[in-house]
């Protein structure tokens, strides 16, 4: 079984962003543009953890894989066996 690196990925470099966006309105001086833009980015971090927990799953019983962000970024495995039914997935590209 493969699950691919982009939905591990794509909240983590979102929630980057996200603080980033949080730590703006004290460096720009209370910028106008700079609340709106962390709402949206907010916004978008929310529905990037939504579609990740919705496509991290294990593919042969549903079971959510929790702890393959942990293996992933940093211990850095590339597999992960799930906890539910043991199949071992492996993290692809």
């Amino acid at each position: 079984m493969k699950v691919r690196r982009r939905w591990i990925l794509i909240p983590v470099i979102s929630t980057c962003l996200l603080i980033i966006a949080i730590w703006l309105p004290y460096l720009t001086g209370g910028a106008a543009w700079s609340i709106p833009l962390l709402v949206v980015l907010a916004v978008v971090d929310c529905v990037c953890f939504i579609v990740s927990n919705q496509k991290l799953r294990c593919p042969a019983c549903g079971e959510p894989l929790r702890g393959i962000l942990h293996r992933y970024l940093f211990q850095q495995e590339r597999g992960y066996y799930c906890s539910g039914c043991g199949q071992y997935i492996e993290i692809v590209k």
